[in-house]
């Protein structure tokens, strides 16, 4: 979430759009692969959680 507001992502879905195609995103934020990349709902049942 944090690379989110860092990038300026509009929403966690452009971020979480993104990841998948951005390599070096997707490291820093600290998910190996793609694969590893969280679905929506999973990103959108943690935002909750605060």
């Amino acid at each position: 979430m944090l690379a989110g507001i860092v990038y300026q992502y509009n929403s966690i879905e452009s971020l979480r759009w993104e990841l998948p195609r951005n390599g070096q995103l997707r490291f820093m934020c600290g998910f190996n692969s793609q694969k590893d990349v969280p679905r929506a709902n999973n990103i959108q049942d943690f935002s909750k959680s605060f």
